[in-house]
């Protein structure tokens, strides 16, 4: 038997009794089929079929990932570290992965990388200069436009890095 969409939960006993109080036009008892464990598994058909036996989500396996992707990876992110959908596709049949997966390895790379620089930073004392500079400039900050320029310019400049590196793959 065929479990209906959604899910097929079978009547209980006491929803049996309801129904059975309600006349029928034909004055005969409505019955309902007791199902059999032979095609009823309520593990299979359960709502909460992603939660384990204590409630808890199950987790998805860890990727393990070989030399050789990470190495096509890594190539992949010293020329872009945001590829577009179709370099992460065509990543992703490179190395036989998911595309989501691919995605997820340079979201991950992304943080790595930007620990990496924060260590740098700390190591070499210039983290104090660049956060105290950032605070006299939160400090300093006001409605007028050549204050909101010269920001935008900024954050203009740290994008225009990344375009030129998209626009170095897209030629290759």
């Amino acid at each position: 038997m065929s479990l209906p969409y959604p899910y097929y939960f079978p009547p209980t006993e006491r929803y049996r009794l309801y129904l059975d109080s309600f006349p029928t036009s034909s004055s005969k008892k409505i019955c309902f089929p007791a199902p059999t464990v032979s095609y009823f598994n309520a593990s299979l058909v359960s709502p909460f079929n992603h939660l384990h036996f204590n409630g808890k989500r199950k987790r998805r396996h860890r990727t393990i990932f070989s030399e050789e992707q990470l190495q096509i990876l890594e190539s992949a992110f010293q020329n872009t570290h945001y590829p577009d959908v179709m370099l992460r596709e065509k990543l992703a049949l490179q190395c036989d992965l998911k595309e989501e997966r691919v995605e997820v390895w340079f979201k991950n790379r992304r943080a790595k990388d930007r620990k990496h620089k924060r260590e740098v930073n700390l190591r070499s004392g210039s983290a104090g200069k660049i956060n105290a500079e950032s605070d006299e400039s939160d400090n300093n900050l006001c409605d007028d436009e050549g204050s909101s320029k010269s920001i935008s310019k900024k954050r203009r400049v740290n994008r225009s890095d990344d375009t030129k590196n998209v626009e170095l793959i897209h030629r290759v």
